[in-house]
């Protein structure tokens, strides 16, 4: 029988079908300031079920503005702060730097996007149908355009699909789709042929990274210097002799699409500005010369949240990634972290509701899943209970001790909060005799090679993707076909579990397989789940409409603004 997921435009999905894409990602770099000192910077680069369906960059010369945003002719102008500018305009490769995001979302748009619930929203498709199991025909809209004019046709889909397959960040998370059967049918529909039936690679096709792209601007290019996509907005300039829409280490300046397909945005122009240092993007948005930004340190995000910040409020949600401690790597659990009695101690020698709530400082929350409890399959093992006793026992049974410690090594980013917290580790578990060895700890390029030779015998991460909120795409770094060496699974029961998860087509089924899922990955104690962190603004008084500007991952989309 016929499958279809019905992407009619109802009314009721209008608003939604002018928003843009998602994406997600926490890789930090250097960026400029856009007030009074310049800072170094990086270049960039540039309702259905879905079941069923470059160059270090020079110092930044100085620029102010006030928020709200309006030129003396009357244009709406939105003001962001944001991170670095991201090293690529690729969204497939892209690291995702919160401007990054930013880029995507207003000048990018997906097939489709996802609700909380896993229903899909029509973007630039307006039908996927399950022509046979392992068929899903995809009818597209035909009057769309690219920001440079050229029409979007079934032939960008199928280069879009190409390039993310050659693209190692996202090859395996679209492993199951048989690029070479897919084809084209005419110029508005696409035959996407899998090798497997794979619950995540709808909601993986509705996150930003998946954007479509122009095949013949990005084949004329060679590179991704340049951003072309169909969302409402574009980089002003065309890429060529005009860039203005990138001022390096400095902003993104985007300017309306006189080609976009739907209604047009609320603002004529946003700018994103890039900033190194969070205190001076405080103070930029205390001086009114920012409408909104996003804050990641607990001092700016508590000043926002009880009212120090005068003009401006926090709006803040919740990541649907969990991070924690991986004890189990590659092959299979390392060295001596394969005798589950010393991966139980370490997750009950250590306080983790104190250390996250002290180190955390209200900007993470405490969990005790690998899913958080705002996803539609979320179950609670209980979590591990802080106990030093039982702690000193299963190391006991191991032969370890106060007497005869255990040295562990952890690799993990050097920030400032991962670095609290693993100092916070590191003395919980010296009181029952692990020695927590933090020297593999530095910034993501020195740490690079050890987590890829899998060169540690713990990890601070997570093990989520970032795309969308389906499990199956959320864990996919979990997944057996991953090319996260880091966080693979090699359990068998839990591989059998993770595939059963992703590959039923029974919503009931799904929720009860992930409740067996989490319920294992917590008694094998293979990754302990310890904290999911938030997503802060700070917006100004003026734009009430900001939270509902927020997509179901809490990312902000400029597309929906609408004051």
């Amino acid at each position: 029988m016929k499958k279809t997921i019905s992407l009619a435009l109802a009314a009721a999905l209008a608003a939604t079908l002018c928003a843009c894409g998602g994406g997600s990602g926490t890789t930090q770099a250097p960026a400029a300031q856009a007030t009074s000192a310049a800072q170094e910077g990086a270049a960039p680069a540039g309702g259905t079920q879905a079941a069923t369906a470059a160059p270090a960059a020079p110092d930044a010369q100085a620029t102010t503005a006030t928020a709200p945003q309006e030129s003396a002719g009357g244009t709406k102008v939105f003001v962001y702060g944001a991170d670095a500018n991201s090293t690529t305009f690729d969204p497939a490769s892209d690291l995702q730097m919160k401007s990054g995001l930013f880029l995507v979302q207003a000048a990018g748009e997906t097939l489709w996007t996802m609700d909380a619930s896993g229903n899909m929203i029509p973007k630039l498709a307006t039908s996927a149908t399950w022509t046979d199991d392992l068929t899903l025909t995809v009818q597209l809209r035909d009057d769309v355009k690219f920001s440079n004019g050229n029409p979007f046709t079934a032939d960008d889909v199928l280069y879009t699909l190409e390039h993310l397959f050659s693209t190692p960040r996202t090859e395996s998370i679209l492993g199951a789709l048989d690029i070479a059967a897919t084809k084209a049918d005419g110029d508005y529909t696409v035959q996407m042929v899998f090798k497997r039936y794979d619950a995540a690679f709808i909601d993986t096709m509705g996150s930003g990274s998946f954007c479509m792209l122009d095949r013949e601007s990005c084949e004329e290019r060679g590179d991704f210097g340049w951003f072309i996509g169909t969302g409402p907005y574009k980089l002003a300039g065309d890429g060529k002799t005009d860039k203005s829409g990138w001022t390096e280490s400095v902003e993104y300046h985007l300017v309306r699409n006189e080609y976009y397909w739907g209604d047009a945005p609320y603002y004529d122009e946003l700018l994103c500005r890039f900033y190194s240092e969070e205190s001076t993007r405080y103070s930029d948005l205390l001086a009114g010369n920012l409408d909104a930004a996003i804050f990641t340190e607990s001092t700016y995000v508590n000043n926002l949240r009880n009212g120090a910040a005068a003009g401006s409020v926090l709006v803040q949600r919740s990541s649907a990634g969990v991070s924690g401690m991986s004890l189990a790597a590659g092959g299979g659990s390392n060295g001596s972290l394969a005798d589950i009695n010393i991966r139980l101690a370490i997750a009950h020698g250590m306080d983790i509701d104190s250390i996250v709530t002290d180190m955390g400082e209200g900007v993470y929350n405490v969990v005790d899943s690998v899913l958080t409890d705002s996803n539609w399959a979320y179950y609670s093992p209980g979590g591990y209970e802080y106990d030093e006793a039982k702690a000193l026992d299963y190391l006991a049974k191991a032969g370890y001790g106060p007497s005869n410690p255990l040295t562990i090594r952890l690799v993990a980013e050097s920030t400032a909060f991962y670095s609290a917290v693993a100092e916070a580790m590191q003395a919980y578990l010296s009181v029952i005799g692990i020695n927590l060895d933090l020297s593999g700890m530095g910034d993501f390029p020195t740490i690079l090679p050890r987590l890829i030779a899998n060169d540690l015998d713990a990890s601070l991460g997570s093990p989520s993707s970032g795309t969308g909120n389906d499990p199956a795409a959320l864990l996919q770094q979990l997944g057996p076909v991953s090319n996260n060496g880091l966080m693979r699974l090699t359990d068998e029961e839990l591989v059998r579990l993770f595939d059963e998860g992703s590959s039923s087509r029974d919503h009931d089924e799904r929720v009860e397989i992930y409740r067996r899922f989490q319920q294992k990955m917590h008694d094998e104690c293979l990754f302990i789940p310890m904290w999911t962190d938030t997503l802060n603004y700070g917006v100004s008084n003026a734009h009430a409409s900001f939270e509902s500007a927020l997509n179901m991952n809490g990312f902000f989309n400029p597309c929906l603004l609408t004051d």
